[in-house]
């Protein structure tokens, strides 16, 4: 969502606890966009997009090593979550409550805009098989 350059995340954990409640969420959450791209997918959907999110309550901390290989632990407000799946790749959104409010800002501004693109798409792409009848005609 953002554009700012960020690392992509290929695992995560709950820092201080047996339970697995990242893998939990963030499965949950990949099976469930795969199951509604599929649903619109076999309806005849030509533009499917969603913005899968995980919303945390508490810090968001970034393992990471650096250039060196030496290993940095940062805390960041918000990350992405690499999901692959069985048709696609699923990009989860993870971020702190603390800029859910921003966050909520900048998915409805990306989706405006792709909604925008979609409606000038479907007028070209009209436009050209209304102008194919008129030539076959």
């Amino acid at each position: 969502m953002d554009k700012k350059k960020s690392r992509i995340a290929y695992g995560g954990t709950l820092a201080l606890t047996k339970n697995d409640n990242v893998y939990k969420a963030v499965t949950g959450v990949s099976k469930a966009s795969e199951a509604k791209l599929l649903k619109d997918e076999s309806r005849g959907s030509q533009f499917n997009f969603i913005f899968p999110t995980i919303v945390l309550e508490g810090n968001l901390l970034e393992c990471f090593t650096d250039n060196n290989n030496n290993m940095k632990l940062k805390e960041i407000k918000s990350g992405v979550y690499l999901i692959p799946t069985m048709k696609s790749v699923v990009f989860i959104q993870i971020v702190t409550i603390d800029v859910l409010s921003e966050f909520v800002q900048n998915a409805k501004n990306v989706s405006d805009n792709l909604l925008s693109l979609c409606k000038e798409y479907s007028k070209k792409y009209i436009s050209k098989i209304i102008k194919n009848i008129s030539v076959k005609n």
